[in-house]
C-alpha cells in the first residue's frame, strides 16, 4: 500500500501537481525602472522644454520644481513659489509648461492651489537662455508672477488640475469641479455651467502684452452665455491630461468618484457629464486611482511606440493601452516597488519618466 501511494505521489508530481512544489515564476518583466534620484519631495509631475536637449523639470508639490541636468540633480531650483501656495492634502504646485515660443519669450506657465484655497494659472518670465542649454542660476519666485487665471470657489476641494502647450502653440489647462463643501449636486453643477470654469478644459492664447486672448476657433467663442475659454466640458477632478502631439490627440485623466477613475479622449466642444451618461465616454475606467499618461514617442523602445502608457496607485502596476480596430486593450509592463506612482512624464528626447512618492525619479528602459 505504501508502495503503491509512492508511486501516485510521484506520477503526480511528474504531472506539476506535487503537493508542496515551488510555484512557477512569472515571466520577467521586459521593461525596468531605472534610477535616477531619490531625494525630491512629493514629485507630482514632470515637464520639459522643447527648445532642450539636457533638461528635465521635476514639480514639487511644496512649489518648488527641481532641475535635472545630464540625468544629475543641479543644487539650483528653477521655480520657488513656498509662500503662495496651499499646500495641504493634495493641493499645491501642480504642473508647469514652457511656452513653445520660449528661445524667444522666455515665458513658463505653472498651475497651483493659492493660499485661498482657489486654482490659479501663473506666468513666469525667465533670463534663462534656453537656445544654449545653459542656464543663469535663477531661481523664479512669486515677485515676478502674473496671475493668468484665478478662479473662485467655494472649498478647496477636487480642484487638481493641469496645463499643457498643444501642438497649436496654445495652452489647455484641466479644472476640477470644486465639489461645491462637499455637495456633489453642486459640483456637478458647475461642471455643466456654462458661466463657470470649473470643471473644463480650457483652451486660451497667452500673451505677454496681456495675460491671454481666446482663440478665435474656440467652440462656444461668440456663443451667447457660454464662457469662451472652453474646450469641453463636464469633468470631475482632471488630475492629469497630456497632448499626442503626432495625432492631435488629448488624453485625460479624470477621477470620477472615491477610488475610481476614467481615461478619456477629447473632442472639441464635447460635454462628458458626470457621471458619464453617453456612450464611449471613456476609452478606459477602472475602481481605482489612474496616474496618467502620455502616449509613447522615443525612440528607445520600439514596442512601446504610440501606446498610451499610465498606471495606477493601487497596484503599482505600470500599464500600456493599444489601440486594435476601433477597441483600447490593456497590456501589463512592469510592476513598481518603490512607492505609489505619482506621475509619468516626458523627457527632452521623447523618453519616459515616473517619479513616486518615495521622492524618486526613474526612467523606463527595456
Amino acid at each position: 500500500m505504501r508502495i503503491l501511494a509512492l508511486f501516485l505521489l510521484l506520477l503526480s508530481c511528474l504531472y506539476g501537481y506535487c503537493y508542496g512544489a515551488a510555484a512557477e515564476p512569472p515571466a520577467p518583466s521586459l521593461y525596468k525602472l531605472a534610477l535616477i534620484s531619490d531625494d525630491l519631495d512629493h514629485p507630482v509631475s514632470i515637464a520639459s522644454n522643447p527648445h532642450e536637449t539636457q533638461r528635465l523639470y521635476v514639480v514639487e508639490r511644496s512649489g518648488t520644481v527641481r532641475v535635472f541636468k545630464d540625468r544629475k540633480l543641479l543644487s539650483t531650483e528653477l521655480l520657488n513659489i513656498e509662500e503662495i501656495l496651499n499646500s495641504k492634502g493634495p493641493n499645491g504646485l501642480m504642473a508647469l509648461a514652457f511656452h513653445p515660443g520660449y528661445a524667444k519669450n522666455h515665458l513658463i506657465y505653472v498651475y497651483y492651489i493659492d493660499s485661498q484655497g482657489d486654482p490659479v494659472v501663473g506666468q513666469f518670465q525667465s533670463r534663462s537662455d534656453a537656445t544654449t542649454d545653459e542656464s543663469t542660476d535663477e531661481t523664479l519666485n512669486e515677485d515676478s508672477l502674473q496671475v493668468i487665471i484665478k478662479i473662485a470657489q467655494s472649498s478647496p476641494n477636487s480642484n487638481t488640475g493641469s496645463i499643457q502647450f498643444g501642438a497649436d502653440n496654445l495652452l489647455y489647462i484641466s479644472t476640477g469641479d470644486g465639489n461645491g463643501d462637499g455637495n456633489r449636486a453642486a459640483a456637478a453643477q458647475a461642471a455643466q455651467s456654462d458661466h463657470s470654469l470649473l470643471g473644463k478644459l480650457l483652451r486660451i492664447a497667452p500673451l505677454v502684452s496681456k495675460p491671454y486672448e481666446v482663440p478665435s476657433d474656440n467652440p462656444f467663442n461668440g456663443v451667447a452665455g457660454v464662457l469662451p475659454e472652453i474646450w469641453a466640458s463636464g469633468f470631475h477632478n482632471p488630475t492629469h491630461f497630456s497632448m499626442d502631439k503626432t495625432t492631435n490627440r488629448i488624453f485625460l485623466v479624470d477621477a470620477v468618484a472615491s477610488g475610481a477613475s476614467e481615461i478619456k479622449l477629447i473632442e472639441k466642444g464635447r460635454n462628458y457629464g458626470i457621471p458619464c451618461s453617453a456612450p464611449n465616454c471613456a476609452i478606459y475606467s477602472a475602481a481605482l486611482p489612474i496616474v496618467g499618461g502620455v502616449v509613447y514617442r522615443g525612440s528607445r523602445i520600439p514596442a512601446l511606440f504610440g501606446l498610451y502608457i499610465f498606471g495606477d496607485a493601487a497596484s503599482g502596476t505600470l500599464w500600456a493601452l493599444r489601440e486594435e480596430n476601433n477597441t483600447w486593450k490593456r497590456e501589463e509592463l512592469l510592476a513598481i516597488h518603490d512607492g505609489k506612482l505619482t506621475s509619468i512624464g516626458v523627457g527632452p528626447k521623447g523618453e519616459l519618466y515616473l517619479t513616486t512618492d518615495s521622492g524618486s525619479l526613474f526612467q523606463l528602459t527595456k
